[in-house]
C-alpha cells in the first residue's frame, strides 16, 4: 500500500505557515529564511530518492529570471486576473481554474 500527500496540502498547513492562503513572502524574511518547521515541510521539489534532479538548476534559473524582471520591468496583475480566475483547481498538480494568470509588463530598464 502506498500513501502519499500532495505538497500543496502540506504548504497550506496553518500550523506551519500562518495565514497560508495569503500572499505574505515576508514570513520567510522575518523568520531568517523560515522556521525549522517551514524548511522541513517545504517540499516543492520532493525529497529523498525521488527528489527532482534538476531542482538546483531550476532554482538558479528562477533567480536569474526574477532578477531580470525586477531590474527591467514593472509587473502588474491585469484586470482580467480576478480571484475567480486564480481559484485553484487540482488534478494531481494545482493550477489556476482557467489555467491562466494575466500580467501586464512595462519596460522600465534597458537590456544589457
Amino acid at each position: 500500500t502506498y500513501a502519499s500527500i500532495q505538497s500543496r496540502n502540506i504548504h497550506k498547513d496553518p500550523d506551519v505557515y500562518p495565514s497560508p492562503h495569503s500572499f505574505y513572502p515576508e514570513r520567510w524574511i522575518h523568520t531568517n529564511g523560515g522556521t525549522k518547521e517551514m524548511k522541513d515541510s517545504f517540499i516543492i521539489f520532493s525529497k529523498g530518492s525521488r527528489a527532482c534532479l534538476g531542482q538546483y538548476v531550476a532554482i538558479m534559473e528562477l533567480k536569474f529570471v526574477v532578477s531580470a524582471l525586477i531590474n527591467q520591468w514593472r509587473v502588474a496583475v491585469a484586470t482580467e486576473t480576478t480571484a475567480d480566475v486564480m481559484r485553484q483547481t487540482d488534478y494531481f498538480l494545482a493550477f489556476p481554474r482557467y489555467r491562466a494568470c494575466w500580467l501586464v509588463f512595462e519596460r522600465v530598464g534597458t537590456l544589457n
